[in-house]
């Protein structure tokens, strides 16, 4: 009882020094009670207090204990613990703590299966010292002073060389080769330690990843388990999944790595890789070079494994990258009409013919050379998977701009218009073997999936939501009896939306595994976006939603004009502030006021309309504060931008915000031609759903979101790094598209006009045209421009999880409230982009 309740003092009460005060005295007081045969055990908890009380006399205790004679498990406890205490303290160098880590190497080999949790404990700390000194030795190679230190060995290379022509026996002659013998020797064995910390941090990161599955497979047998024994090491799988990914993408060609890779990944389950899958396939490549241990040959047979375990999550990505150049094909054929018989025909009838031939490129060829291994052990799933993604590319690109309809998206007879019957979208009937594109299936970890839900047919009419693009609502009907929409769309690459998406689910696997924010139900709303070719791709239909922006301002029953009748409309206040835009700071300050002064906020509202009980209105209104809360933090930390009031869905049966069209992240917000000055939306509408207390109320869990993506720093980092450097991903903010993200309201005249386009009622839009960014999926290697750009960039994310604003290092509280200032400043408001609607 005493040894449960330290260990919860010490996990749930890290930042408390009052209860780990009480904790050591509870342990001085109460030890005198407890049998004996747990002194042990007693005395390493008490070892725990002090190292997390910060004690001095921690280390000196810790040694003492590892002196006397323990049980193995407990002597290694000890060890792994004094390395933490010396990593933390720097009290003593890193070859001390090595030695530590080697006699618990040794150690480990003696404790059987039932240690499994430590064992895994010791290969993590092992790991994590190879990591910190590679790190450290990373930096230093790119440090002022070892750039000093290159420029004077060249320059005494150059002196030595001349020297040694003019007195190749004198004295100076033999200091200087001396000299540059002494310098050359410390950086090789700089490097070649460095080298080690690779292939070390690499090794350790597998083994651990085995463990980790053994464990799991372990959990799943004995019940008894606790499931927290991987949580209480604060390290989730996906950290080290993405650890090693990096390090492994970083050095591709590194024989030694590749080797690493080859010898451990065999006997690691794939389902961990899943996260990164789309990262992977986007650096395969068929080549000439048959080597085994070459990068591109693991990768392929590791990606091979996925799609045999794994079909349902990874074939989507891979026909992606097959299908990557059939835009080029299809936009050549919707060319203005020839004289040629064939092209009316195709014209008239709509159907559009799909090029299925394999491009040259590196990539594509791997694509269909996983897509043939798989057809040897699933023909049948890849052969109707093939036949649904050239139903959707087509549906996609068919051209509705004969078809009339009205501001609702109906014909003239009121109806929704329907597909021409010759279209594959039509002639899909009872695919069993396909999973419904966008639904998410949760991840078997032994790659069994039962009761899936497939595909029976699709419904023959569609509707119109709007947009320059002209996507499609369509109906799919699933083996179940469900029946699910989906948002289809052609002419926009939709791979932007889909790997921050990605992003977000990593993001809430990381909120799952900590208990504060797991019990506070802290998370990311997310939808599934399966891009099809470059530039098309079918999305998630978010039922029950309902876009910010209509229901505060849809013409004519908008939540402003049916509340507060004799308020200006957002129309007038968009055109009011639009006129002071090439003014002076003052001037668009009093504009925007003024604004403010003729339009109050009605947002609460919403609430009393979906939720007339009080116990469901109090639960809904906690539901929005969190989700609030959440996204705008985990939108500051990745830079999300572009969050107009139709970007942002509002969904009316659980209350939580849905963050759509997300193709302006990473900060590029600042790079519109009108530069965004706030780090999330939170205008008063946004505030008035809060209820009373405002931003002082629940809104403040995001001190808890920002304290867990500070603890897990290195984890968001090391992954956002994997997909800056995702050759096929372009987070960069092109100069058209960010001229075309503010022209598109001045076309319209004004954003609200636009949402007339949109559906109502049961479901909204989904990402914009405006997510459209120019992607190019060839085979060309990243730019240094853009390595560049994206050093830039995590240099910036790094300060953000460190607290670092304007060069002011804040704390939490501090840093919450500093970004609640920004996004509530007048002066910043004021600035941004009238088509934004700061003032709703």
């Amino acid at each position: 009882m005493l040894k449960k309740f330290a260990k919860n003092g010490i996990f749930r009460s890290r930042f408390s020094r009052d209860r780990l005060v009480l904790c050591d005295r509870y342990l001085s007081d109460l030890s005198p009670l407890i049998d004996s045969s747990y002194s042990h055990e007693l005395s390493f908890l008490r070892a725990k207090v002090l190292v997390h009380r910060q004690q001095d006399i921690a280390g000196e205790y810790l040694r003492q204990l590892i002196e006397s004679p323990l049980p193995d498990s407990i002597h290694i406890r000890c060890r792994l613990l004094l390395c933490d205490w010396l990593n933390e303290t720097r009290c003593e160098t890193s070859t001390t703590i090595k030695q530590q880590l080697d006699t618990i190497s040794n150690s480990i080999k003696n404790l059987d299966t039932s240690s499994l949790s430590l064992i895994f404990e010791s290969y993590l700390a092992m790991a994590h010292f190879s990591d910190n000194e590679y790190q450290r030795l990373n930096q230093l190679f790119h440090s002022p002073m070892f750039e000093n230190k290159r420029l004077l060995i060249t320059r005494n290379q150059i002196e030595y060389n001349k020297q040694e022509k003019l007195d190749p026996l004198g004295r100076y002659t033999k200091v200087l080769k001396r000299s540059l013998d002494m310098d050359k020797k410390e950086i090789d064995e700089q490097k070649k330690l460095q080298y080690s910390y690779l292939i070390s941090t690499l090794n350790n990161y597998l083994i651990c990843l085995k463990l980790y599955s053994n464990i799991s497979k372990k959990q799943q047998i004995n019940q008894n388990i606790s499931r927290d024994i991987i949580k209480n090491n604060s390290v989730p799988e996906i950290m080290i999944t993405s650890k090693c990914l990096s390090y492994w993408f970083t050095n591709s060609n590194n024989d030694e790595v590749n080797k690493t890779l080859k010898k451990n990944l065999s006997h690691i389950p794939t389902y961990f890789f899943l996260p990164f899958v789309y990262q992977m396939a986007a650096r395969m490549a068929l080549t000439n070079d048959k080597l085994p241990l070459s990068f591109h040959s693991i990768l392929l047979e590791y990606l091979s494994r996925c799609i045999i375990d794994h079909p349902h999550h990874v074939l989507p990505v891979i026909f992606a990258l097959t299908n990557a150049h059939k835009d080029a094909h299809i936009n050549q054929q919707q060319q203005p009409p020839s004289s040629s018989t064939t092209t009316k025909k195709t014209n008239t009838t709509g159907v559009i013919q799909l090029n299925n031939e394999i491009y040259n490129d590196a990539r594509s060829r791997a694509a269909q050379y996983l897509l043939d291994e798989c057809a040897k052990v699933k023909s049948q799933l890849v052969d109707q998977m093939r036949k649904l993604n050239d139903a959707y590319i087509e549906a996609a690109y068919w051209d509705v701009s004969s078809t009339k309809t009205d501001q609702q998206g109906k014909d003239t007879n009121g109806k929704n218009p329907t597909f021409s019957k010759h279209l594959r979208l039509m002639h899909i009937k009872d695919f069993h073997q396909v999973a419904v594109p966008t639904i998410t299936i949760p991840v078997a970890n032994d790659g069994i999936y039962k009761n899936i839900e497939t595909i029976k047919n699709f419904n023959s009419e569609y509707a119109m939501v709007g947009g320059v693009n002209a996507p499609k609502k369509i109906l799919c009907h699933s083996s179940i009896g469900r029946q699910l929409s989906q948002l289809l769309k052609g002419k926009d690459d939709l791979r932007q939306d889909a790997v921050m998406q990605q992003l977000f689910t990593v993001v809430n696997r990381l909120l799952d595994k900590d208990d504060l924010t797991c019990q506070r139900s802290l998370n990311i709303r997310t939808y599934k976006v399966v891009p099809l070719t470059q530039k098309s791709g079918v999305l998630e239909w978010c039922e029950g939603t309902i876009t910010f922006g209509d229901y505060l301002t849809k013409i004519p029953d908008g939540a402003h004009s049916r509340y507060h009748p004799d308020d200006w409309t957002a129309m007038d206040c968009r055109r009011h502030i639009h006129k002071s835009t090439n003014s002076g700071k003052d001037e668009r300050k009093r504009a925007f006021m003024h604004a403010c002064s003729k339009l109050k906020p009605v947002f609460r509202y919403f609430f009393y309309e979906y939720y007339n009980k009080p116990s469901i209105w109090h639960r809904k209104k906690q539901a929005y504060a969190k989700s609030v809360a959440t996204s705008s933090i985990v939108g500051y930390i990745v830079g999300l931008g572009d969050r107009h009031v139709q970007n942002i869905l509002i969904d009316t049966q659980t209350a939580e915000v849905i963050h759509i069209d997300l193709g302006v992240a990473f900060d590029q917000g600042k790079m519109l031609p009108i530069p965004e000055t706030i780090p999330f939306r939170l205008t008063r509408d946004v505030i008035d759903g809060l209820g009373i207390c405002g931003t002082e109320g629940l809104f403040k869990n995001c001190e808890i979101t920002l304290e867990l993506m500070r603890q897990y720093a290195d984890t968001l980092i090391t992954i956002i790094e994997v997909f800056l450097y995702d050759p096929l991903y372009q987070w960069q903010l092109s100069p058209q598209k960010a001229l075309q993200l503010q022209q598109q309201f001045d076309k319209t005249g004004d954003s609200v006009a636009s949402s007339l386009n949109r559906s109502s009622g049961k479901g909204s839009m989904l990402p914009s045209s405006s997510s459209s960014a120019s992607s190019n999926i060839g085979g060309e290697s990243i730019t240094t421009d853009t390595n560049k750009m994206a050093e830039r960039l995590l240099l910036g994310l790094r300060q953000k999880l460190q607290g670092v604003e304007r060069l002011n290092q804040m704390t939490i509280k501090a840093h919450v409230n500093m970004l609640i200032q920004e996004a509530t400043s007048i002066e910043n408001l004021s600035q941004l982009f009238a088509g934004w609607q700061p003032y709703l």
